[in-house]
């Protein structure tokens, strides 16, 4: 392949409209990360996963036209880029990214009830610190409604 087509594949997958393209064609239930299709920091080539790469192989070039065809394509031909025996379009329906150790993005986006909800998971650092600053405020007011 022509290194110069390779780097602008790789520039015009940075776009954002791609995860929400996946999203609508294939009723995936939240917009995938972008780390579906990037390695790192999402820029010029950094779309390198297997997934993507696994789309680049089935026509998708710069357009949602061509993400749509290859969506397909990676659905009839049953593409399985982590083996696990369930394939990629299976798995993103499911809200997984079909990557070799990928996660399952839908339950780390949309917390299942009330604000900043666990759901049964441990609270990451960025909630802790949330939680103990509400902490703080709250006993702030307290301290100044008592004056």
């Amino acid at each position: 392949m022509n290194p110069l087509l390779l780097l602008l594949t790789g520039a015009a997958l940075a776009l954002p409209q791609f995860p929400g393209a996946v999203q609508d064609h294939i009723g995936v239930p939240c917009e995938p990360l972008c780390t579906l299709c990037h390695q790192g920091t999402p820029s010029s080539g950094t779309a390198t996963t297997d997934f993507v790469l696994a789309l680049q192989d089935r026509g998708f070039a710069t357009s949602d036209a061509t993400l749509q065809s290859a969506l397909d394509a990676l659905a009839a031909d049953d593409v399985d880029s982590d083996d696990d025996g369930v394939g990629d379009v299976e798995e993103l329906v499911g809200g997984e990214d079909p990557n070799p150790g990928g996660l399952v993005f839908c339950d780390l986006l949309t917390p299942s009830y009330g604000c900043l909800s666990t759901a049964g998971r441990a609270p990451g650092a960025g909630e802790a610190l949330l939680g103990f600053l509400a902490l703080l405020g709250l006993a702030w007011l307290r301290r100044s409604s008592g004056r």
